[in-house]
């Protein structure tokens, strides 16, 4: 996301520029080269999401596995005792 802003910002800026001198050739080529830049950045981007999204997913659901299968926070109690104290949760300690 924040490489598009970057690219749609600088091309915003630098047509700009290039309208107010009065030069709409300039401005036409670099709205085509941002428009480019961009539709490249989305499709490596979409690569990239596509060959590590199973990874990730099935690292996420490890991580959670415990939390995923309606297990509630009293049968861990011990991990989340710090939080419960503050919160009241489990009543008076």
């Amino acid at each position: 996301m924040a490489l598009g802003l970057l690219v749609g910002t600088g091309t915003g800026n630098r047509i700009s520029v290039l309208l107010g001198q009065r030069d709409r050739e300039g401005a036409e080529r670099v709205l085509g080269q941002g428009l480019r830049l961009a539709l490249i950045n989305g499709v490596v981007l979409a690569l990239v999401v596509c060959a590590f999204q199973q990874a990730a997913l099935a690292r996420l659901r490890m991580r959670c596995r415990g939390f995923c299968h309606g297990h509630s926070l009293h049968a861990h109690r011990g991990r989340w005792a710090h939080l419960s104290h503050r919160a009241g949760v489990y009543g008076q300690h």
